[in-house]
């Protein structure tokens, strides 16, 4: 939701206020070979070699407050930029599951065992709130036919940055943490009447 407000004879700027959805569905598999011993010192559950899949679930749902802008250049061509933010609150569903080989030198050599295989499972279903931003900047071109036909086609750059979003567990300490960020070019075309 927002109207342009003309800042000057080629700015406009529009305020934005609104809702965000999202629903982000994450998959991490992970190999780990020959481990350098001073690594495994410092785990929790120590191994040689490992293998891991983690996924992902979120769903969710917050206000989303920014602005866009846009800067007539002349001949149909404009610069364009957007930026906003959101706070979401909603659901994670998660599923880890780690296998760690143990090698037999590392095994007690009392015990009797020559190696051993050490891992688990964990599902969880959690409910936090999610910060996240989004900012566009591109160029446009665009002009109108006939009185009631507009065209207008864009190429631009655009990226989000979620804070906490990666649920996954890692191999150090089994906390979950990361980031995550998307960015890429984007590309289209609009028609009105």
């Amino acid at each position: 939701l927002g109207r342009n407000y003309y800042v000057g004879k080629h700015l406009a700027v529009k305020p934005i206020v609104g809702l965000k959805g999202a629903l982000i569905r994450q998959h991490l598999q992970a190999f780990m070979y020959n481990a350098d011993r001073q690594e495994i010192a410092q785990r929790l559950v120590p191994f040689d070699n490992a293998s891991a899949r983690f996924k992902s679930r979120f769903w969710g749902l917050g206000p989303k407050l920014g602005a866009s802008g846009e800067w007539e250049l002349g001949a149909g061509f404009s610069l364009f930029g957007t930026i906003h933010a959101s706070l979401l609150y909603g659901q994670f569903k998660t599923k880890n599951s780690i296998v760690a080989r143990v090698s037999a030198n590392r095994v007690d050599p009392n015990s009797g065992r020559v190696g051993s295989n050490e891992g688990g499972h964990i599902h969880d279903d959690f409910y936090r709130l999610r910060a996240m931003t989004y900012t566009s900047l591109g160029l446009e071109w665009s002009r109108c036919f006939w009185d009631w036909f507009y065209f207008r086609m864009h190429l631009g750059w655009e990226g989000q940055y979620w804070w906490q979003q990666m649920e996954f567990l890692n191999f150090k300490d089994l906390s979950p943490d990361g980031d995550l960020s998307l960015t890429g070019l984007n590309a289209g075309f609009r028609f009105d009447f």
